[in-house]
């Protein structure tokens, strides 16, 4: 489906600066039952504000994929009463069908290749999980996230769950605080997550939520507010990216951030849009030049692993080593992997086999770190296929969301989108992410975000044909009746 802005016909009424706003106003509830969103929601904003505490889990389960599967369960409930009230209208919970082809290959390619697998069990189990990342977890997200307000609930809680996240580890890093106690050396900070890592890529997706808007208000009344919440909240969030200890989040940040710019510039700015003054822009570059400075004098984890491999020593030019043997290894049997892998794992497992050949001397960087390459030994070269149609749509998604929400309240929502997008895409080349739901959040959300500006562009559309349509003729009673 295109997102094109409609063009009013001649002698209409003047279009105005949002498509389609003054009729999703008309389909939304009273102003004083603006917040009245629906059961189903409210459980998705609980399970969003969760989503990056992973260590809390009932059954095995976490608590938001939990509170998720709930408001799945109720949107089910709506659907069978024929209850649509608080529901995204049914033409547009599909989603892209370019999304469900490539989701199916995967899931096709992990399920063949469970079948020769080691334990064929645990490697279902990860089709499972996949399954339930991606499919269902993007339709729950799609039948709640009904119109812009709901979008904007649902991007308030994931800013709530990477800020909640930030500050526990900054109290690991500073006051000794840890809520996770195992030793991953040097320092290195996981929250409430099972790793470094781990943590570090659920705060890069949710990273540029809120460097974004330091330049770029979500509403016109913030013109007049200064910016130092949202400026504090980017130095909160970047102190504990740097505390996880992980290096490759400084790429995938920097990625990001020129990803955005060269869009915004493609995109260009319809006068009138929502802006910061050139002042705050400049001294924001400023401040973080002299951050970036002052960091690799600190003694924060990834100052000292970054000094420490300039200085040819410690663990991470081993890690590095390590990880571009096994990459080679795989990349030498490319021929096995045609058809199908050797069967999904979530660490380890499948990539031990390649511990020997290729001279790891640890099992951790037996691992593969390499999320295509992982897919490709695990669940052969189909299911690597359908990951890159996946991204490549995606991709061509939130770069159109910027194009079409310039000038207006969301385009600031689709920046932030893209950056993360391509952030948890650039950490996905050195991490094992492939079936991680902090790889597929920003997935999910652009997907949402696209719905929400489909259904909005299409009533727009509605209206301005509605305008330029002849009155239909009076029907006169037929006198031979």
């Amino acid at each position: 489906m295109s997102l094109a802005l409609p063009v009013p016909p001649p002698g209409s009424r003047p279009a105005q600066s949002e498509p389609g706003t003054a009729a999703a106003h008309r389909d939304q509830l009273r102003p004083a039952a603006r917040y009245r969103r629906g059961v189903a929601l409210w459980i998705a904003l609980a399970a969003m504000a969760t989503v990056s505490f992973n260590m809390t889990r009932v059954g095995g389960w976490t608590v938001s994929d939990l509170l998720f599967l709930l408001s799945g369960a109720v949107v089910v409930i709506h659907l069978l009463n024929d209850d649509h009230r608080f529901l995204t209208p049914e033409r547009y919970r599909s989603g892209s069908q370019i999304v469900v082809a490539g989701l199916l290959l995967i899931v096709t390619g992990a399920t063949l290749s469970s079948f020769g697998s080691w334990s064929p069990l645990s490697s279902m189990m990860v089709v499972v999980r996949l399954i339930w990342t991606t499919l269902i977890w993007f339709w729950v997200l799609r039948s709640v996230c009904r119109d812009r307000e709901a979008f904007g609930a649902l991007m308030k809680a994931w800013r709530c769950t990477v800020l909640v996240s930030s500050l526990i580890a900054l109290m690991g890093e500073y006051a000794g605080v840890q809520f996770n106690t195992q030793d991953f050396g040097q320092g290195r900070q996981a929250g409430l997550t099972f790793h470094p890592g781990e943590l570090m890529n659920f705060l890069i997706a949710g990273f540029f939520l809120f460097l974004i808007p330091v330049f770029v208000p979500e509403r016109q009344s913030e013109r007049r507010f200064p910016t130092l919440w949202w400026l504090a909240g980017t130095m909160i969030v970047t102190l504990a990216i740097f505390a996880t200890g992980s290096t490759s989040a400084v790429l995938a940040i920097a990625a990001g951030t020129l990803t955005i710019l060269a869009t915004s510039i493609y995109a260009g700015r319809s006068k009138g849009g929502p802006s910061r003054s050139p002042l705050v822009t400049l001294s924001v570059i400023g401040l973080m030049l002299i951050s970036f400075m002052a960091l690799m004098s600190s003694d924060l984890a990834i100052a000292e692993r970054l000094t420490s491999y300039g200085e040819g020593s410690g663990n991470l030019g081993d890690s590095v080593d390590s990880r571009a043997r096994v990459n080679d290894a795989i990349l030498a049997d490319f021929d096995r992997y045609l058809i199908v892998g050797v069967g999904p794992t979530f660490f380890g497992g499948a990539a031990g086999s390649l511990v020997e050949d290729t001279g790891a001397t640890d099992t951790e960087y037996g691992n593969i770190h390499n999320m295509h390459l992982k897919l490709l030994h695990e669940s052969g070269l189909p299911a690597l296929v359908g990951l890159w149609i996946i991204i490549y749509a995606i991709g061509r998604q939130a770069v159109r969301l910027v194009v079409v929400n310039r000038g207006t309240a969301l385009f600031g929502a689709s920046l932030a989108l893209l950056g993360g997008f391509v952030a948890v895409n650039v950490s996905a080349m050195f991490g094992p992410t492939a079936y991680a739901r902090h790889f597929w959040l920003p997935f999910a959300m652009i997907g949402c975000l696209w719905t929400v500006r489909r259904r909005e562009l299409d009533q727009s559309a509605a209206e301005a044909r509605a305008l330029t349509s002849p009155p239909l003729p009076a029907q006169t009673p037929n006198p031979a009746r």
